[in-house]
C-alpha cells in the first residue's frame, strides 16, 4: 500500500489526495460520557470562541511552554481569523481549575479519497503545560476531537507526541510525517 499526501497548512482549499486510505477506528472510553476520557489529572475540556473570546489565554499557554508567543501573535489573524472556513476551526483547551493547562487546534480539510471529497481536521497547535505532561490531558483533547467523526490527522513530529499518536490508533501515512485515525468509516 503506498500513499501520498500533499498537505501543507496554508493550502487548506485543496483537497489532499490519497490512493487509499486503510486505517483503524479509534475506541471510546466507558466512561459515563461517552465523548471524554478521563485524564489522571481533574481537568475539564471546553471549545474555544474565535468570534467572542481573547485569545489572551492562548497567548499566555504559548510563553509558558515555549517561552514566547511572538509566533502565535504573529499568524493568529491570518491562520485564524482569515481563514476561508474560519467557521470550522475548532480549538480545544483543558482547564484546570479554571487555569489553562493544554490545547488542541483541529483546522478544516478536504481529503480525496478514491476520487471522493471527504471532511477532515488536521491537528494542529497541540501542547500542554510541562508539569501536567503524561497525566492524559493530550489524550482527552484528542479524543474530544474525534468526536467530531471526521477522520484525524497529526504530524506527530516529536517523539513523545508520536509514540502518544501511536497509542491512540493514530496509523502512520507517510513515514516521520502525518499519523492517520478514522473515527468514523468513509
Amino acid at each position: 500500500l503506498r500513499v501520498h499526501i500533499g498537505f501543507a497548512l496554508w493550502h487548506w482549499r485543496d483537497p489532499i489526495p490519497f490512493k487509499k486510505l486503510v486505517c483503524k477506528r479509534l475506541h471510546r472510553s466507558g466512561s459515563k460520557n461517552k465523548n471524554m476520557i478521563r485524564p489522571a489529572v481533574d481537568i475539564s475540556i471546553r471549545q474555544f470562541d474565535l468570534e467572542s473570546e481573547s485569545p489572551d489565554i492562548i497567548w499566555a499557554l504559548y510563553r509558558a511552554v515555549y517561552g514566547d508567543d511572538t509566533n502565535i501573535r504573529g499568524r493568529w489573524q491570518w491562520e485564524f481569523l482569515q481563514h476561508p472556513q474560519r467557521q470550522r476551526i475548532k480549538i480545544y483547551l483543558a482547564e484546570k481549575d479554571g487555569r489553562l493547562i493544554g490545547m488542541t487546534v483541529r483546522m478544516p480539510t478536504v481529503l480525496l479519497v478514491q476520487g471522493q471529497r471527504h471532511q477532515a481536521e488536521y491537528a494542529t497547535n497541540s501542547m500542554v503545560l510541562p508539569e501536567y505532561r503524561g497525566h492524559g490531558v493530550i489524550r482527552a483533547l484528542y479524543r474530544q476531537a474525534a468526536t467530531s467523526g471526521l477522520l484525524q490527522l497529526s504530524k506527530g513530529t516529536m517523539p513523545a507526541m508520536a509514540r502518544q499518536l501511536d497509542h491512540m490508533g493514530y496509523h502512520t501515512v507517510t513515514q516521520g510525517v502525518t499519523r492517520i485515525a478514522l473515527v468514523s468509516p468513509v
